[in-house]
């Protein structure tokens, strides 16, 4: 039972390492997925994306491009401005 005990901390690092590579995977297919459906035709967008480890078990998908909020919801977070022409 002492082993076990002394052991706890041991079992506990490797199930972070473990959710953080499950976190990384998930990451990635976010990444893949939204890059399928984001505006492509100039291809700004798309070079301005990344994916990356934001801390300890957290990972970030990220559009660096000032517009793409505004095309992902469809109008700007104060309600003003509704995109009626989405870019390609």
């Amino acid at each position: 039972m002492n082993t076990l005990i002394n052991k706890i901390p041991e079992y506990s690092e490797e199930l972070v390492k473990a959710a953080d590579n499950c976190l990384n995977d998930m990451a990635k297919n976010v990444f893949i997925l939204s890059r399928q459906t984001a505006p492509h035709l100039h291809g700004g967008l798309w070079s301005n994306s990344r994916m990356f480890m934001a801390g300890r078990l957290k990972y970030r998908v990220q559009y660096d491009m000032p517009y793409a909020m505004y095309q992902e919801r469809g109008q700007r977070k104060d309600g003003s401005h509704v995109v009626k022409h989405y870019s390609e």
